[in-house]
């Protein structure tokens, strides 16, 4: 599967044409690397489970099983981590307490039978999700080893990754930083008649601040939402959000579609195509990018090039591709990234500034993006 996809991924790209490779999952040091350290990474769990998951990545190493075929298999050697019961325990106790205020008629054993089943529910996606993110890792992690040299997208990850090795007591292979191309098709003007009727009303309501990307933990949707109800809500402001809700994010999910604003100032879009994404950027006030890490963070280059103002989470990635065109504030402290929203909106000449600066970006071009990945294959 893994050869296959990587097979693909050059067809109909021109630019790649030429450049032959193979990604091979029996070399020794994917091989050795199973043997040796599988399973490291679970803490929470027996030594016996820890051997099981070690032999069931194996065997996807051998008969080229595919990640979610391994995260099925591992199911049954894992349970909830406390974060997780402690999540599930939270999501019953909410359901019980919504139904008590929509059904006060409702009898208590009723209630309580629902909460759970939702609560069991809840839980079985938890259990998926915990599964995926071992296989996930554990795949990682060997395929690594296996590797001669690494391609990151920015220095911060290179760095991340030298110090969780440190830590680990294994080496990293070399790594070449070869930031993404950013050169997107020459931006025309997205018209409404482009875009669906829901979009233009959520843009034409007033101004609003905009996330792009999958909803999932470690973007932090969460932090734009606090700060909605600390104060960008009173300042004037709509939020946006455009992705796909991903894993682990019930518990958001509910807040987010449960707010007395959702609807109205607070949105969220899915399935969008590239025209209404660009129009969500043409329009927005500002972009939020809060991230807890990222790999590169493309939508800060996406903003950037639409001359759009970017309020960005202060961490070591971002800060790399993002540079002197965004505002930055400290992570998690909706209370900074409110402030820095009023110190722009009661700064006519800072937010002009800003938009200005974004005029002289120049992104990495595809074209370079493809030289310095030739000429590390070809090395």
């Amino acid at each position: 599967m893994w050869t296959q996809a990587i097979a693909a991924g050059p067809t109909g790209q021109p630019i790649l044409d030429g450049l032959a490779f193979e990604f091979n999952t029996q070399t020794p040091g994917v091989l050795d690397w199973i043997s040796e350290r599988g399973a490291e990474f679970i803490t929470r769990c027996t030594e016996e489970q820890k051997d099981a998951i070690a032999a069931l990545l194996e065997k996807k190493m051998r008969e080229s099983h595919t990640v979610d075929e391994l995260a099925r298999l591992i199911r049954p050697c894992i349970g909830l981590t406390e974060g997780d019961a402690r999540a599930n325990a939270r999501y019953y106790d909410n359901i019980v307490a919504t139904m008590r205020k929509e059904h006060p008629r409702m009898k208590v054993e009723s209630i309580r039978r629902k909460a759970l089943d939702a609560s069991q529910k809840y839980a079985e996606k938890q259990h998926r999700a915990r599964a995926f993110t071992i296989a996930q890792t554990e795949s990682a992690f060997a395929y690594n080893r296996g590797a001669d040299e690494g391609i990151r997208q920015a220095q911060a990850t290179v760095d991340e990754l030298q110090k969780l090795t440190q830590r680990l007591g294994i080496s990293l292979p070399p790594c070449h930083v070869i930031p993404l191309g950013a050169d997107f098709a020459k931006q025309e003007i997205i018209t409404e008649d482009q875009v669906p009727k829901n979009v233009v009303e959520a843009v034409q309501d007033r101004p609003y601040i905009l996330m792009v990307g999958t909803i999932e933990p470690r973007k932090n949707h969460k932090l734009l939402l606090e700060a909605y109800d600390k104060g960008l809500k009173e300042m004037g402001y709509n939020i946006i959000m455009a992705g796909y809700m991903g894993w682990n994010m019930e518990e958001f999910e509910q807040k987010l579609e449960s707010h007395p604003d959702y609807g109205k100032r607070i949105f969220h879009f899915t399935g969008l195509d590239d025209k209404a994404i660009a129009f969500l950027y043409q329009h927005a006030k500002f972009l939020a990018f809060c991230s807890y890490t990222e790999g590169f963070g493309l939508p800060i280059i996406e903003a950037i090039q639409r001359g759009t103002p970017v309020l960005a989470a202060d961490v070591p990635v971002l800060r790399e591709v993002g540079g002197d065109y965004c505002v930055w504030f400290e992570q998690d402290d909706a209370g900074e990234l409110c402030e820095a929203v009023c110190a722009l909106a009661n700064s006519s000449g800072w937010y002009e500034k800003l938009k200005n600066n974004n005029k002289c970006f120049h992104a990495v071009t595809w074209e370079k993006c493809h030289s310095m990945m030739d000429k590390v294959l070809k090395s």
